[in-house]
């Protein structure tokens, strides 16, 4: 007899404790309930899952900006004690830096406008999943004292009193039951209603978060690259001009000996004058 009763009382604890994880009871269930817990529970899942994804953005966001910083201040290092710096040296490092000093900012941005109110939101789930489980316990409790007060009234041996004490605590519970049943559907619905514009909002904070970072990395990487094409630009005018000057100088001395064989022609032609002036004279005189 006495191991029927542990094997009762066994049975019955197990089910009270399988109706409380499930929110349900067989006389006092609310179907609303039940499919608002569930988008209420999708939603904290992916919230949380989306939480853990920015987690890891933000890291590699640190190390990402921690690498770049790095990199500039070894750079800076290297090129002042050597003597080959130049202005791509130069650009280079100011690239690093500005990235280090972007990312940092965008990474405080992200944080404040993402992951801080994402945390604020789990926090508050968190709350509600208390209550969740509050209301599991009076739901127990009713359900519990409702059947009581129904075993009690198909029985002889109850008096008409004790059945209205057990029907009033059977009330009174349900009433509890009720209360707190309404106001956390209510509080469900409010977070479960606005779940894609929460998570559009937060989705674009990351987004134009991201794009900003990418957009002013591109712009340095484009000031980099301009100012390499100048230095080459730079060193083809001066590979052209000091092929210009090459060709002047050629060019004079050509002239130079044009002129020197015009004069020697001409000279040639002087005294050839010279001769004929003289023998003409010999000439005259005879």
């Amino acid at each position: 007899m006495q191991k029927k009763v542990k094997v009762r009382r066994y049975l019955q604890r197990n089910q009270q404790k399988l109706l409380q994880s499930f929110g349900k009871a067989n006389k006092t269930v609310d179907l609303g309930f039940d499919e608002s817990l569930g988008s209420f529970v999708n939603l904290k899942q992916d919230t949380e899952a989306i939480n853990q994804k920015l987690i890891n953005f933000i890291n590699c966001l640190d190390k990402l900006q921690g690498t770049s910083l790095q990199l500039s201040e070894d750079l800076s290092t290297f090129f002042t004690n050597s003597s080959n710096e130049d202005q791509n040296t130069e650009n280079l490092n100011q690239l690093l830096t500005t990235t280090s000093t972007v990312l940092e900012k965008e990474n405080k941005l992200l944080q404040k406008n993402v992951t801080d109110h994402l945390e604020i939101r789990i926090d508050t789930m968190k709350k509600i999943q208390k209550s969740i489980s509050e209301r599991n316990k009076l739901l127990t409790q009713s359900d519990f004292h409702e059947r009581k007060y129904q075993k009690a009234k198909l029985s002889k041996k109850k008096t008409k009193e004790a059945i209205e004490i057990l029907e009033s605590a059977s009330k009174t519970s349900q009433k509890e039951f009720q209360m707190k049943n309404n106001k956390l559907k209510k509080k469900m619905n409010k977070y479960t209603n606005n779940r894609d514009l929460y998570l559009n909002q937060m989705m674009g904070y990351s987004l134009n978060s991201y794009l900003k970072t990418i957009n002013i990395l591109e712009d340095q990487l484009s000031k980099l690259e301009i100012s390499s094409d100048e230095d080459e630009n730079y060193d083809e005018d001066e590979d052209y001009d000091e092929e210009g000057e090459e060709g002047e100088e050629v060019e004079s001395g050509e002239e130079e000996e044009v002129e020197n064989k015009e004069g020697a022609e001409s000279e040639e032609s002087e005294s050839e004058y010279e001769t004929v002036t003289e023998e003409s004279d010999q000439s005259s005189e005879n």
